[in-house]
């Protein structure tokens, strides 16, 4: 059971997600063991904090928001969840227009995604001027969306909006801003630029013992704080999200909505017009309903549904060509060469014997290069030289000691043969 902490204030007007009918009233924040009120300053603390990283059960969740709002029945609200519940992944999409943006990165999942089973639901978004083609692309399990929504459903509260924790500390409408934002567990950092996302990275404080990890990590901030103009903006700490603000209106398109909460509106809309079509018949049955069309009424009324059935067959047309268009750039993203990595691990792992192990491995266009320790990488080399998926296996480094580096191409992965395909001028070149 948890108690509240902090002092009530008047609560601020929270802002609106996506254009769908749905308005959050209210925003809550996951800082750690707290639930934060943005824009009462009020916390609740609902659970112990644990040392590991711990996903919040919905239940919990749902029961500690009951105690902090305090509300009527029916309350629409906004959910912050922490940045390790979400996915970015970053891709290069030239050619696609901005409407067919989330389409043509929901068709690479499979490739960007490798593994990752069950509905996932997206969130990516362009600017108009940007020419640089690159995007980045947020992710959130579809079934972690509606286990909190039943959750808030049993306790009377809908749930409209799941939102990344960084976006509920962009209180205003900056053109070019950076979030810092940390808690025990992890850190983060994002950039965001005239309303879209053009920056993620988040590394759980546990994988910063590894020195690969730390660099990585330490270089790309260092690398996206050069920036002369970008306004940044700092929440390490309980105390400064009990001083916040709800977001503004812009970042909610980064809100994820769950399935079942959508489908809930569709389906109460959907009722609203049934009751509206049922008061019509009982006037009409009533005789309350005055008809009385004229001829002539009834022939410009026919002339205009012409005038708009030829301009909704023309806007077709125009739309079916864009899609062969867009089909046709999508084609070498589609063809591209798969290199399945989990069946490689599986093999490498029967071929190479228990005793040696790999430090490093890495996969790209087809090409496998291993790097590792053994009492006998001949061995190692011999075996995979037999494995009729490998060809062209060598040593790639010379031995130091029980130290070794192997590199081989897999035999179903023809890069080659796709560039002379899709990309013959480069090939020649």
């Amino acid at each position: 059971m948890g108690w509240p902490l902090g002092r009530k204030k008047k609560p601020t007007k929270a802002a609106q997600p996506q254009k769908t009918g749905l308005r959050p009233q209210h925003c809550l924040l996951v800082y750690d063991s707290y639930l934060v009120y943005l824009g009462t300053g009020e916390v609740y603390q609902w659970h112990r904090l644990e040392q590991q990283v711990a996903i919040a059960e919905p239940i919990a969740l749902a029961k500690a928001a009951q105690r902090l709002l305090d509300k009527p029945k029916k309350t629409q609200l906004a959910l912050v969840l922490p940045e390790y519940e979400f996915v970015a992944t970053t891709v290069n999409l030239a050619g696609v227009a901005a409407a067919n943006l989330a389409n043509a990165v929901r068709l690479q999942q499979n490739n960007l995604l490798p593994g990752i089973d069950g509905l996932l639901l997206l969130a990516v978004y362009a600017q108009d001027e940007n020419n640089d083609h690159r995007h980045v692309a947020l992710w959130f399990s579809a079934q972690r969306a509606d286990a909190l929504y039943q959750a808030f459903k049993t306790v009377s509260l809908d749930l409209v909006s799941i939102l990344p924790r960084p976006f509920a500390a962009l209180e205003k409408n900056h053109p070019h801003v950076g979030v810092e934002s940390e808690d025990s567990h992890s850190i983060s950092q994002i950039e965001y630029q005239n309303g879209v996302l053009r920056f993620w990275q988040n590394i759980l404080k546990a994988d910063l013992s590894d020195s690969e990890l730390n660099q990585s990590f330490s270089e790309q901030q260092a690398k996206i704080k050069h920036q002369a103009d970008i306004q940044w903006l700092k929440k390490n700490s309980l105390t400064a999200w009990e001083v916040a603000k709800p977001p503004q209106p812009a970042v909610y398109r980064y809100g994820f909505i769950p399935p079942a909460c959508a489908h809930a509106f569709a389906l109460q809309k959907k009722r609203g017009k049934r009751n509206i079509i049922r008061f019509a018949l009982g006037l009409l049955a009533s005789g309350l309903v005055i008809a009385g069309l004229t001829l002539a009424n009834y022939e410009r009324n026919l002339e205009k549904r012409l005038r708009v059935a030829k301009e909704l067959s023309a806007q077709m047309s125009a739309w079916r060509e864009e899609i062969i268009a867009i089909d046709e750039k999508l084609e070498p993203i589609h063809n591209y060469p798969q290199q399945q990595v989990s069946p490689l691990l599986l093999t490498l792992n029967d071929n190479i014997k228990k005793s040696s192990w790999l430090s490093r491995l890495k996969v790209e266009d087809g090409v496998v290069e291993l790097e590792g320790e053994s009492d006998n990488p001949a061995e190692i080399l011999e075996t995979l030289t037999a494995n009729p998926a490998f060809t062209d296996v060598k040593f790639s480094k010379s031995l130091q000691g029980n130290r070794f580096g192997i590199r081989f191409r897999l035999v179903n992965v023809n890069v080659e043969k796709y560039l002379e395909i899709y990309f013959p001028t480069e090939v020649r070149n």
